[in-house]
């Protein structure tokens, strides 16, 4: 972003810190519009659209609301935090209660439709990992126990994902603060 760091990171300046906080989001806002129309820069996309015919102001809206309940709402981060029916065939879905002879229906839910599914992580295991297996005896004879470590249920969600939507979330939230604020419109925001 071409700025430099602070000089004291336990105190950083109003203005910049909230100019870089609304440049990242301006930034991922924009790779969500990307993701959307599945290109990879968005604006040769919209250079070639506009030889032919650019979208209504109306579909903008459409897919601008879309987007923002995908990536900037508390609904949109839990449900990157659980499993998706691409992922879990158990979970309870709508599109899942109806099911045909060979399973459930593999429709994806709204959501899905809007936030592509990428592929599952895998963690090192202690086999490719040295270091990790270490760890593990380490923690092991610390803890008195001889058996391996009980594994907690494996996750199905996407951490990641869900921590970005919460950055966009309390940054909209925040940006929204500012705004009404520098307007003098307390009652604009109703939490």
């Amino acid at each position: 972003m071409g700025r430099k760091p602070p000089s004291n990171l336990s105190k950083v300046d109003y203005n910049e810190g909230m100019e870089t906080l609304f440049t990242v989001l301006d930034a991922r806002i924009l790779d969500c519009f990307r993701l959307h129309w599945d290109t990879s820069d968005l604006f040769t996309y919209f250079a070639k659209r506009a030889e032919k015919t650019l979208p209504s102001l109306g579909e903008l809206e459409d897919v601008a609301l879309s987007l923002y309940r995908a990536y900037s709402t508390s609904r949109g981060y839990e449900r990157a935090m659980h499993a998706q029916s691409d992922c879990d065939r158990k979970t309870m879905l709508p599109s899942n209660l109806n099911p045909t002879p060979d399973g459930p229906v593999d429709k994806p839910t709204p959501w899905e439709k809007t936030v592509p599914i990428g592929t599952r992580w895998t963690p090192l295991t202690a086999a490719t990992s040295s270091r990790s297996s270490e760890l593990q005896q380490a923690v092991q004879s610390a803890a008195g126990e001889e058996s391996a470590l009980s594994e907690p249920d494996e996750f199905q969600g996407d951490r990641a994902l869900a921590q970005s939507i919460a950055l966009m979330r309390d940054a909209v939230v925040l940006r929204e603060f500012v705004l009404a604020t520098c307007e003098g419109d307390v009652g604009r925001m109703r939490l």
